[in-house]
């Protein structure tokens, strides 16, 4: 069942967060966040194993004030991490957003990244970006971090 392997998850997550900042934490309480917390984040994930994820990043990725829409940004983060060849998928995206890689090539690449692109059946339509704020996020080096691309390398980018 999921909500095993879910409560399992966080539990993990939650004890390596206290362990990898223990003396931050020294004042926590040992069963922190507790396990209403964790039933109630089981509950809400409804089996999303991403919301779990993201409830994660929020807690370890440090809060960026110059970012205007920090949870957008661990979300995107987070659909990011799936791609497991992540030069390969910074150079598509850059091709992507230029509107110059074929689609064929690049469909398994892209797999796991449906909720950010619209990625069509047939070869012959264009890969497109879902919303703008993902460029932005994409092209911004203080919020994406490491899935940085330069504006400069993608002048069409918006669809």
């Amino acid at each position: 069942e999921s909500g095993v392997d879910l409560t399992r998850y966080l539990c993990d997550e939650f004890n390596r967060i206290r362990q990898d900042h223990g003396p931050a934490m020294v004042h926590v309480s040992e069963n922190w966040p507790g396990e209403g917390i964790v039933r109630q984040l089981v509950r809400r994930a409804c089996g999303q194993f991403i919301y779990a994820a993201t409830i994660i990043l929020n807690i370890t990725v440090p809060e960026d004030h110059d970012s205007p829409y920090p949870d957008l940004d661990v979300l995107y983060l987070q659909i990011l991490s799936v791609c497991k060849q992540k030069e390969l998928l910074l150079d598509v995206l850059a091709h992507l957003l230029n509107k110059s890689h074929p689609v064929g090539k690049v469909r398994m690449l892209l797999f796991g990244l449906h909720s950010v692109l619209y990625i069509p059946d047939k070869d012959s339509e264009d890969i497109t970006v879902r919303h703008s704020s993902f460029v932005d996020f994409l092209t911004d080096k203080k919020r994406s971090g490491s899935y940085y691309l330069n504006k400069s390398l993608s002048e069409d980018m918006r669809h």
